[in-house]
């Protein structure tokens, strides 16, 4: 088993690295672009708070930078639920799902960190949290959706988030096509699990691509 990372800080070089990194340096240098790559809280990217429709950060609508990167049980009445602050797992993305029923945005709790979300739903704050799966929780918290629950938080999948203005709009696409039909994308994604994967004891990462 394993799990991979979009995105994290290298413990020992204190560089950026992961798949979205690997991506933006691959559909920048197949367009020849200048690129900078920053690490911020995700609020300032997608902000999303009780009550409130989800929208741009203040970071993004602040022009601080051109993109922001990787923007993707049944009845809950009387339940608290938890939310992490900036994912598109929101409440509003929680009220598309119209089998879980129950559910009341006064009941939404919504906390900065998976860290203060874990601890909230382990000491009982909240009955529930709702998020993207994420591997390392399975240790710590029971996971309650049925596998292959289906994504109703994004169109299709992780994207990159920019503002309607911005220039990134002219060539990010045809760039990113690019490296899909000359099969640089395809290597990005094989070697991801080479990369950027943390692997339980007892199995072994899967042999580098030819």
């Amino acid at each position: 088993m394993y799990f991979l990372f979009h995105s994290f800080r290298d413990e020992r070089s204190g560089q950026l690295r992961g798949f979205s990194i690997d991506l933006v340096n691959a559909v920048c240098q197949e367009a020849d672009k200048y690129r900078e790559i920053i690490w911020d809280f995700y609020e300032n990217c997608w902000d999303s708070e009780t009550g409130m429709a989800a929208h741009g950060g203040q970071g993004l609508l602040g022009r601080w930078y051109d993109g922001c990167t990787g923007i993707n049980w049944r009845d809950l009445t009387n339940l608290t639920v938890g939310f992490l602050d900036g994912w598109l797992t929101d409440d509003t993305c929680l009220s598309m799902y119209y089998d879980i029923t129950g559910f009341s945005r006064s009941n939404a709790r919504h906390y900065q960190t998976l860290e203060a979300l874990t601890r909230a739903i382990a000491s009982g704050e909240v009955d529930c949290g709702f998020m993207f799966y994420i591997e390392p929780l399975k240790t710590d918290l029971q996971v309650l959706t049925a596998g292959g629950l289906e994504d109703k938080c994004s169109k299709s999948s992780s994207s990159i988030m920019t503002r309607p203005d911005n220039k990134l709009t002219l060539w990010w696409n045809e760039a990113f096509q690019r490296i899909r039909d000359n099969g640089v994308y395809q290597k990005v994604c094989d070697d991801v699990k080479i990369n950027h994967v943390k692997y339980r004891k007892g199995h072994a990462p899967p042999p580098r691509p030819e």
